[in-house]
C-alpha cells in the first residue's frame, strides 16, 4: 500500500487551531504528531492519499495567500510549508514500489504579492553610434480586428500625416508594451544598416583628413 509522509511546518503558530481543524476534518487514518519549535509548529503524519482538502481548507482562511512551489527569489513571506515523500515501507502487494520522484513534493503557502503597475515604454528610444546618440520613435496606433470586438495596438510606418492611412508593419498586438518592442525589432535591421553607413562615412572622413586622425 502507498504510504505518504507529510511534514507541515507552520512558521507562525497563531493559526495552529485552524490547521489542526482542517487536518481533523479530512484526515483520520493515522496519528498526527505535533511539536512546538519557538514561535512555529511542526506537524507530521502519514496518509494513503493526497491532502489537497486539508491544504485548501486551511488556505481558505487566508485569502491574501497562495500556494507556490517556487521560493527562489527569497522574498516570499511563508506561512506554511508542506513536504511530501514516500515512506520506505510503501509498496504494492507484490513488493513493487512507486516512482519516488513523482511523489516527492514541496509547496509553500505564501503571502500574495501585490501586482505591480505595468509601466508602458516611451515610444522614443535611442541608439549609440560610437559617440553619436541617435533618436528613433516607434509609431504605435490603436486597432481593431475586423469582425470582432478585439482591440489592440499596431506598429505603423512613421511619417503618415493625420487623415492619411499609414502602412501597417505588425499584426494586432495585445498591449502597447508588446507593440513597442515589436517596433524596435522591426526597425533593428535598418538601424544596423545605418550604423554600417555611419562607420563607412567615418572611415572615409579619416582618409580625407589623416592629420586630424593622428592628432585625435
Amino acid at each position: 500500500m502507498l504510504y505518504l509522509n507529510y511534514t507541515l511546518f507552520l512558521y507562525d503558530k497563531t493559526p495552529i487551531k485552524l490547521l489542526l481543524r482542517a487536518i481533523a476534518d479530512y484526515h483520520d487514518s493515522h496519528p498526527v504528531f505535533i511539536a512546538e519549535i519557538g514561535d512555529s509548529m511542526n506537524i507530521n503524519f502519514k496518509s494513503h492519499y493526497d491532502i489537497t482538502e486539508i491544504e485548501n481548507a486551511f488556505a481558505a482562511h487566508f485569502p491574501d495567500h497562495e500556494y507556490t512551489d517556487d521560493i527562489s527569489s527569497g522574498n516570499e513571506e511563508i506561512l506554511l510549508s508542506i513536504d511530501r515523500f514516500q515512506e520506505p515501507i510503501s509498496g504494492s502487494d507484490w513488493g513493487q514500489r512507486w516512482n519516488e520522484d513523482t511523489l516527492i513534493r514541496q509547496k509553500y503557502l505564501v503571502k500574495s504579492k501585490e501586482p505591480t503597475e505595468k509601466v508602458i515604454p516611451n515610444s522614443t528610444f535611442w541608439v549609440l553610434f560610437e559617440d553619436d546618440l541617435k533618436e528613433y520613435k516607434v509609431d504605435i496606433r490603436r486597432g481593431i480586428r475586423p469582425g470582432t470586438d478585439f482591440t489592440g495596438f499596431l506598429v505603423v510606418k512613421e511619417g503618415a500625416t493625420e487623415g492619411e492611412k499609414p502602412e501597417i508593419l505588425s499584426e494586432l498586438l495585445p498591449d502597447q508594451g508588446s507593440a513597442f518592442w515589436e517596433g524596435v525589432r522591426l526597425m533593428t535591421p535598418g538601424i544596423d544598416q545605418e550604423f554600417q553607413q555611419f562607420q563607412q562615412a567615418k572611415k572615409k572622413k579619416r582618409r580625407k583628413d589623416p592629420k586630424k586622425t593622428n592628432n585625435g
